[in-house]
Parts: C-alpha cells; structure tokens; sequence
C-alpha cells in the first residue's frame, strides 16, 4: 500500500455516555491542553489523522466549539464518529483489523484505543 504519512490516532469512545464523555474532557483538560500544546509545538506533521470511534454526540457538539480556535490544517486532520469511517478500516487493514486494534488495547487496560 501507499507508505505511511505521519501517525493515526484512534481513541474508541464506545463505553463512553454523554455525561462520562464530558466529565472525562472537564477533569483532564490540563493534560489534554498540555498534550496538544506539545504536539503543535514539537510535531505539528507528525500526526497524520486522529480519529475519535463511536462519539457521543456531545463529541461532536465539543468539537464545533474548538475547532474554531484551530488551524484549518489541524482541523483537517480530526475525523469524529459513530462508527468506524472507511478511510480509517482501508488505511489499517480492514474494519476487522480495526476491531482487532481496539479490543488489543481494551485487554491492556489502556482505557482508550
């Protein structure tokens, strides 16, 4: 296939209600202010893709408030969704790979794939 540009990020929110998706960003905002801030600021082309898997739609909501505030470059590279967008299965693999990836990491304990 086509080599690799950069990294993807995938974070599956699929235990995730509205409510525990919001109290997760207001508890955590200082280390995901900080986690960006060092990204932009140390690998801005480092990050191909970052894609958040089955959001709630307050994820949604979140981000038409943030995205403003970025660069349309940044804002190019962010993909939020109910499910598992083609792009995504076809770059890894498949949605089957895809599937495999989150749940490798759910046994793991990562929290988030």
């Amino acid at each position: 296939g086509d080599p690799v540009r950069g990294t993807y990020d995938v974070y599956d929110c699929a235990d995730l209600s509205a409510w525990s998706f919001l109290s997760e960003v207001r508890a955590h905002r200082p280390a995901i202010k900080r986690i960006f801030a060092i990204g932009s600021e140390h690998f801005p082309d480092l990050l191909y893709k970052c894609y958040v898997l089955n959001a709630p739609t307050v994820a949604a909501l979140v981000w038409r408030c943030v995205a403003p505030f970025m660069s349309e470059q940044a804002q190019a590279k962010v993909c939020i969704s109910r499910g598992v967008p083609p792009e995504l299965a076809e770059a890894l693999g498949g949605e089957a790979a895809v599937r495999r990836m989150v749940a490798l990491v759910s046994e793991e304990g990562e929290g988030v794939a």
